[in-house]
């Protein structure tokens, strides 16, 4: 009795030690402050940071060292070619016709600064995966996209829902 008592306690120690070294990826980040004139949100501080502004959007790139996991954020100011209803309902249908021709296709509402936006999961290609979120704010449409190898993909995801839910508008 006593040697399972034993052995019992060993696999729990065991197993205690290992949850806790793969702890979340977030769990032991220091984060940083991007700020532009549009936008501020916080970012892992050992990414490195790309900016450019162009006439039609404002384009910025966070990649880690390795340069597997990227986030690209762009900001471009609506064309009169759409309202905000008809945009939106535009990525309603979209986003409806992927979840039903796409294999492990993801995507809900959800809310961003007060803003109606959509977050969405999907396969890249065999070897990547992509988070988006897609918003519009006073005029100017938003859009997220992290990509990351398949296989980081569960571990990476708290990073860029993490910047997104430290996004403050500036505008």
């Amino acid at each position: 009795m006593k040697k399972n008592t034993w052995l019992l306690l060993l696999i729990l120690l065991i197993t205690v030690l290992v949850v806790t070294a793969c702890g979340q990826d977030n769990e032991k980040k220091s984060w940083d402050t991007y700020e532009n004139p549009y936008y501020t949100l916080q970012y892992p501080d050992d990414y490195t940071v790309q900016e450019e502004d162009m006439e039609i959007m404002i384009s910025t790139l966070f990649m880690d060292e390795e340069e597997e996991k990227m986030i690209g954020i762009t900001m471009n100011s609506l064309t009169d070619d759409f309202t905000e209803e008809e945009l939106y309902a535009i990525w309603d249908e979209d986003l409806v016709e992927m979840e039903d021709t796409q294999d492990d296709f993801y995507f809900k509402e959800r809310d961003v600064q007060g803003n109606k936006a959509y977050e969405v999961h999907f396969n890249f290609s065999r070897e990547e995966r992509i988070f988006r979120v897609l918003t519009i704010h006073e005029g100017f449409m938003f859009s997220m996209d992290a990509r990351v190898p398949q296989e980081a993909f569960d571990d990476f995801l708290p990073t860029p829902q993490q910047m997104i839910e430290s996004l403050e508008f500036q505008k």
